[in-house]
């Protein structure tokens, strides 16, 4: 006697879902699943203990070029984030702006580089050296409360 329940669900296929099937009863290899979508496509189905997988958006973005050093292997759809090693000559490309208002470019090989860009990252590490230093400070200033509330802390068992 064939026995099924269909239920309905609300997911949102917009996002990657993970389907384990999970059998009871005494004669586990009897039973079967699947989810369909509104259509009554098949999004995944399966048929013994331990099956299942995902369904849904499950795109992984990544680099999917094995040639490139940050390679991902588990990465479905290349986000144009690949890494190159420099396999030909590696130089620097040093750009100077004598009055300091971030003038002046340079193309090589049609890729245009510009001293803004180099300000910029100069100016992140500033950036981040300036927080730094604010956190040093603050962890002084902490400290020095916690001295001062020991010290008054001492003047009070004297009294």
């Amino acid at each position: 006697m064939l026995a099924s329940e269909s239920l309905r669900l609300c997911v949102d296929l917009s996002t990657c879902i993970t389907a384990l099937y999970n059998a009871t009863g005494s004669y586990v290899s009897e039973n079967s699943w699947d989810i369909t979508d509104a259509s009554g496509a098949v999004l995944i189905s399966g048929g013994n203990i331990g099956s299942g997988g995902d369904f849904g958006n499950c795109a992984a973005y990544g680099c999917t070029d094995p040639a490139a050093s940050n390679y991902d292997a588990n990465a479905t759809i290349d986000d144009g984030s690949c890494l190159y090693p420099c396999l030909l000559d590696l130089v620097t490309l040093n750009l100077y702006d004598s009055y300091g208002d971030g003038g002046g470019s340079i193309t090589i090989n049609g890729i245009t580089y510009t001293l803004a860009q180099v300000l910029l990252r100069h100016l992140l590490i500033y950036v981040l050296i300036y927080q730094y230093v604010i956190q040093l400070l603050m962890l002084q200033l902490i400290l020095g409360v916690l001295r001062i509330h020991g010290i008054l802390l001492m003047l009070l068992e004297l009294l």
